[in-house]
């Protein structure tokens, strides 16, 4: 999440009003929240935040917005945090209007667990839904992320999601760890509106809220659209994202969302599949179509390129009527600024693909699921 590794220091969170994990888990009540009652249809939202890293005062904020916006009559809100190397928590959110200070009652303790782990992040969501009589619940991921890179010794800090004492956890992990049957999982990440991370976890959950770009350490304004994620309007949850980046000024005003329905994403596979068999072009290096590129900054090295321009640029001739009409019942909503970090926006369709040059990443690539259902071996 964020401008990766803060390279423009004008984001950086004021500290003075946020405080420190220690600070952060004293003002922590130390009773344990009750259950929910036994409720099938009660509403629920986990929130998992990666926060060991340079993103900690940023989390504490989003955690103090949470409390600023939720209401009981809501559903439950539950939400793991770690912010430093030796402790993380799982919080039952509860409401308080007192800024910098974290109110919520402690439901669990974890030492010294790496919050990137697969075995340890499948162990929270248990507990965490153990906290709860919902059913069926939203998800927030929270933290840093490098779309859908594997771990490599040549860029040692990329891995798919989270970042935590120089780990993170890759795609196909984070498909795994992630629960199943989810209304909704929110990337507060960057990079995650990719075709190849959305598709990789289309099963996980019925839509998916992500970024093209980075995400700034502002983080969503989860005070703005708390009460909406609870109500399931989606839409509005971007519009509002939209609509608070927007209105900045400067550099600030930077912002990139898109809301994927999961249900279209094989459809969409089934269609590129289509456009490349028709093809006559059989090696990347013949895409001389330009397309807009989202990995603005180039804190990962990875092209990003907007799904439908590099289509549209390089494949015009085959006919698109088809993939055009997958692609817009993938992306119910989408909207940018106008610039990024002052590079400008020209065009987005809501998704980035990838184009890879380098053997030692196709090696990975061509284990997702994109590339093997979209045939993207045929430009390989």
């Amino acid at each position: 999440m964020v401008v990766l590794y803060r390279i423009y220091s004008t984001f950086f969170m004021s500290h003075k009003n946020y405080l420190l994990l220690a600070c952060l888990i004293c003002t922590l009540s130390c009773k344990k929240a009750d259950v929910a009652s036994d409720d099938e249809d009660r509403n629920a939202i986990f929130v998992y935040i990666a926060a060991n890293n340079d993103l900690k005062y940023s989390a504490i904020r989003s955690v103090d917005q949470m409390e600023k916006a939720y209401r009981r009559e809501d559903g439950d809100l539950i939400v793991f945090v770690k912010t430093d190397r030796f402790s993380s928590y799982i919080l039952k959110i509860k409401p308080d209007n007192n800024e910098g200070v974290i109110a919520s009652d402690t439901l669990k303790t974890y030492k010294s667990q790496n919050s990137s782990s697969l075995d340890f992040m499948r162990e929270a969501f248990k507990d965490m839904s153990s906290f709860t009589s919902a059913k069926r619940y939203g998800l927030i991921m929270w933290s840093h992320a490098t779309s859908w890179l594997p771990e490599s010794k040549r860029v040692p800090t990329t891995k798919s999601f989270g970042y935590d004492r120089g780990e993170e956890m890759d795609l196909k992990d984070l498909k795994t760890a992630l629960p199943k049957n989810l209304k909704f999982i929110l990337f507060d990440a960057c990079y995650m509106a990719s075709v190849e991370v959305v598709y990789e976890l289309r099963k996980n959950a019925d839509y998916i809220i992500a970024s093209s770009s980075e995400v700034l350490n502002t983080s969503y304004p989860y005070d703005l659209i708390l009460g909406d994620l609870f109500s399931g309007n989606l839409t509005k949850v971007c519009q509002k994202f939209y609509d608070y980046y927007n209105s900045k000024t400067g550099i600030k005003q930077s912002g990139t969302v898109s809301l994927i329905d999961t249900e279209y994403l094989e459809d969409l596979a089934f269609e590129t599949r289509r456009v490349f068999k028709k093809s006559d072009r059989r090696d990347i290096n013949s895409l001389s179509g330009v397309a807009q590129d989202f990995n603005f900054v180039k804190s990962i090295d990875l092209g990003l390129y907007d799904f439908w321009s590099l289509i549209r640029n390089n494949y015009a001739q085959i006919g698109l009527v088809e993939l055009e009409s997958a692609l817009n019942k993938c992306v119910v909503y989408k909207a940018h600024t106008e610039y990024f970090l002052n590079f400008p926006i020209i065009e987005s369709s809501g998704l980035t693909l990838s184009l890879i040059n380098q053997p030692w990443l196709l090696d990975y690539y061509t284990t997702l699921d994109w590339y093997i259902d979209s045939g993207m071996d045929n430009i390989y």
